[in-house]
């Protein structure tokens, strides 16, 4: 995955075919911001719901993400998904203060997407 320098592929067993598929897609798009942040939006919701659960394996890849996501285009920088994916791997981690932060980032960016944000931001509370 030339798009991603550290990624724990052995962790993934059976995964492994899912996410190559996933490389395939972000492959023809390289860099295209929702393709990025859908793969890294997936990633996050099964760490969120505990599908993995040793510890390290939960800390590379929210690394991995949150190296995924700053290796997007800067003009998505203000685009209200990136803060609410980032949002959701920093509660993923328990850094609940920059969870807050970048969902608070997100609300002020598009008012629409309050309810998929207020999901994801209970968990901060």
């Amino acid at each position: 995955m030339r798009w991603l320098t550290t990624w724990p592929w052995e962790a993934l067993g059976n995964r492994a075919k899912v996410y190559g598929a996933y490389d395939a897609i972000i492959k023809r798009v390289p860099g295209h911001p929702d393709a990025v942040l859908g793969f890294v939006e997936a990633l996050g919701g099964q760490l969120l719901f505990g599908i993995y659960t040793d510890e390290p394996v939960r800390t590379a890849f929210i690394a991995a993400g949150l190296e995924m996501i700053a290796r997007l285009d800067p003009a998505t920088a203000d685009y209200w998904r990136t803060h609410m994916v980032r949002g959701l791997l920093h509660t993923c981690a328990n850094d609940f203060d920059a969870a807050k932060k970048e969902f608070d980032i997100a609300l002020t960016l598009d008012r629409q997407i309050r309810s998929l944000v207020a999901l994801t931001y209970i968990f901060c509370l």
